[in-house]
């Protein structure tokens, strides 16, 4: 997580638990910044609705969503607009991060992340929806999370690209994965893989639902009285402790290659930040103005992970898009280098 969404996932905390107050001068002390920083931070959680202010100057206080009285439910919108100029990882940082803080086990935390950004980016690239809808509840043993949107349905957009006769072979179109409507994009394993990091998971759409048991490793597909939209719901354990990269492994054989990193000239060095990261946005924004260098070295030294969607991102589209522009990885951990030859052979070869 960015220094930036430390401070805002803290503010989001603070204010939830006393809300109806200004933390400001606590996320002062907490963080050494100023008191013009932090209402900077203020200003933005209110414009996005992340929280609502009242009151002005010194008597000015926030409130969230998140009614503590209840303390384990949440409930979400955000319209298609706001997704498309934030990204997933931000609205991540912001709303499923702080609700699950402090509940969740290392390994659950890193899955959720990385389920969670996959279908939100789903819902920017492909719903055409005017909005979404995030729904959060917990108990002593499970985590839901609900991800809907008001779009045209995910088998209708599956059926249409592909002229499949019916949704069922659309739903076994994304079931199996390695099928996108946007190959320059998307590799087409983003439901198959965030369907993996749950305990349970289904997706319901056009009048079917679409689901998958991890205990089973099975995926059944029965009738369903949908709206409009799609809707994605992920169960998750709290006490499975698997982290992205074992799941990964389960179901990627072909991960043996041979990686060959050239040397090169006055390359542009990126120093990747220290911890995971699974979304697509997170590797758009990396590589932010990368594209007028003619190289590029990225500096894996702090990356525990990656996940399918940012090695893709990177490594294919990115590469496709400027075949002309080299990259090269260095310090990268066997996970890492084994996602990015999972995703492209051709690009150190």
């Amino acid at each position: 997580m960015s220094q930036i969404n430390h401070i805002r996932a803290a503010i989001l905390a603070a204010v939830s638990q006393t809300p109806g107050t200004n933390p400001s001068r606590a996320i002062q002390e907490k963080f050494n910044i100023s008191r013009e920083a932090v209402r900077l931070h203020l200003k933005h959680l209110t414009e996005t609705g992340l929280l609502t202010a009242e009151g002005y100057g010194k008597a000015r206080v926030y409130k969230t969503l998140l009614d503590p009285s209840q303390g384990q439910f949440l409930e979400k919108k955000l319209s298609h607009e706001l997704l498309q100029k934030v990204g997933e990882d931000e609205i991540y940082e912001q709303v499923i991060a702080p609700f699950i803080a402090g509940k969740t086990n290392l390994g659950l935390t890193a899955r959720v992340r990385h389920a969670t950004t996959e279908i939100l980016n789903n819902v920017i690239d492909h719903s055409q929806s005017k909005q979404a809808e995030i729904i959060l509840t917990i108990n002593a043993s499970e985590l839901s999370i609900k991800i809907r949107d008001d779009g045209v349905g995910a088998f209708e957009t599956a059926k249409n690209h592909f002229k499949l006769a019916s949704y069922y072979e659309a739903v076994a179109e994304i079931a199996k994965g390695k099928r996108t409507i946007d190959p320059t994009r998307h590799a087409g394993e983003g439901i198959f893989f965030s369907s993996r990091m749950a305990t349970r998971f289904s997706l319901t759409a056009n009048g079917l639902t679409y689901s998958y048991k991890s205990k089973d490793d099975d995926w059944t597909v029965t009738p369903a009285h949908s709206k409009s939209g799609t809707e994605v719901v992920f169960l998750f354990d709290l006490a499975d402790e698997r982290r992205p990269k074992e799941v990964f492994e389960m179901y990627t054989e072909d991960f043996n290659f041979n990686l060959k990193t050239p040397r090169l000239v006055s390359p542009y060095t990126i120093e990747m930040p220290k911890g995971d990261f699974p979304s697509r946005s997170e590797a758009r924004k990396i590589l932010a103005g990368a594209d007028e260098f003619k190289s590029i070295v990225m500096d894996f030294k702090n990356v525990e992970s990656i996940g399918q969607g940012f090695a893709d991102e990177v490594f294919r589209v990115f590469h496709n898009s400027h075949p002309d522009i080299k990259i090269e990885v260095i310090n990268a951990n066997e996970f890492v280098q084994r996602m990015i030859a999972h995703v492209t052979r051709r690009v150190f070869q």
